[in-house]
């Protein structure tokens, strides 16, 4: 009998300690919040420097696709920048604008990329979508509150 408890104190403090763990590792609201205004403080061109090493980085662009879409992620994020910097606008409103924006840039990039490019950015862009899907961050869901 002495040892059942003590089986069940086992459990039951194996499942505390992972609660406990679980719970330590979620990023704070003011943390998220931090980590969000640091990633604002970047300028368009920041923005657009970043994004395109990224995609060179991952396609191997040629010089010539560089530059456009170096020129594609800077008119986009300064758009997108005007649209943050608005008080007047609704959040949905931004939200729908800002996925408006970057549906665009993502036709314009496509469109500059060959077959084989775009087959690998339509695997990263699934790799995205899916590791979104595993942790949670499924924008699609109208439910979906931030």
């Amino acid at each position: 009998m002495k040892s059942f408890k003590l089986g069940i104190m086992a459990v039951a403090s194996m499942f505390a300690l992972n609660s406990f763990a679980q719970v330590e590792k979620a990023p704070s609201k003011k943390e998220a919040k931090l980590k969000m205004e640091k990633r604002e403080m970047k300028t368009p061109e920041q923005k657009a420097e970043h994004q395109t090493l990224r995609l060179n980085e991952k396609l191997a662009l040629s010089e010539d696709q560089k530059a456009k879409v170096y020129e594609i992620n800077l008119n986009v994020n300064n758009k997108n920048q005007v649209i943050h910097e608005n008080k007047e606008m609704t959040q949905e409103f931004k939200k729908e604008a800002l996925k408006g924006n970057n549906e665009s840039r993502d036709y314009l990039i496509r469109e500059l990329l060959t077959d084989g490019q775009k087959t690998k950015l339509d695997a990263m862009q699934e790799k995205k979508e899916t590791k979104k899907a595993e942790h949670g961050h499924d924008h699609s869901d109208p439910n979906h509150k931030h």
